[in-house]
């Protein structure tokens, strides 16, 4: 794959069925020799009952799609971070993120900090969800970091944006306190 010349290419799609170990080490090397193919400006991740969605654009007509096919939150993240950790050099420039939710209910607080880790870059973190659970989560996971671990995920982060944020404020500031004030500390403080 590394070897192939593609100068026209605008769209890079690669879904994975049902394979629990992902090895893809020259995807990324093939998408930095393609020349339209730049540093992306931002990635959305969608997460859905059968799979997860991971689109960077990495122009304004250029687009890469990862799509691992898998029920359950917890093997979509599984297979995220193994994606992300090979992919690394793809994810850590977008500096925009959204993290759109339109799965089943989240039962139990999952642990989201491997989806966020490979985005160094990101400065506007946008939050969505039909019915605001993913929100308060997203929320939770990044207020239970202490104050070296808050400067290092999402090192760059700014703006943190929630779409249901009228309607869960109290709850998402309660929980992103913690965070929040660790990194006022840092070079880069945070605003939800």
């Amino acid at each position: 794959m590394a070897r192939i010349d593609a100068p026209s290419l605008d769209v890079l799609y690669l879904r994975f069925f049902s394979q629990p170990v992902f090895d893809i080490p020259q995807a990324p090397q093939f998408i930095h020799r393609a020349e339209k193919f730049k540093p992306p400006s931002e990635a959305h991740v969608y997460f859905f009952c059968d799979a997860v969605s991971v689109f960077v654009f990495l122009s304004r007509d250029t687009s890469f799609l990862l799509q691992p096919q898998c029920t359950g939150l917890d093997r979509q993240l599984s297979s995220l971070e193994q994606i992300f950790i090979q992919c690394s050099t793809i994810f850590s420039h977008a500096v925009e993120l959204h993290l759109h939710y339109g799965g089943p209910q989240i039962n139990q607080s999952m642990s989201w900090l491997g989806c966020l880790r490979p985005f160094n870059a990101v400065q506007i973190l946008y939050v969505s969800d039909g019915n605001s659970e993913f929100e308060v989560d997203i929320a939770r996971v990044l207020g239970e970091l202490d104050g070296e671990g808050a400067a290092k995920v999402l090192p760059m982060l700014h703006t943190l944006t929630f779409s249901r944020f009228y309607f869960i404020r109290r709850k998402v500031i309660r929980l992103l306190k913690p965070f929040v004030d660790a990194r006022q500390q840092s070079v880069h403080p945070v605003a939800v």
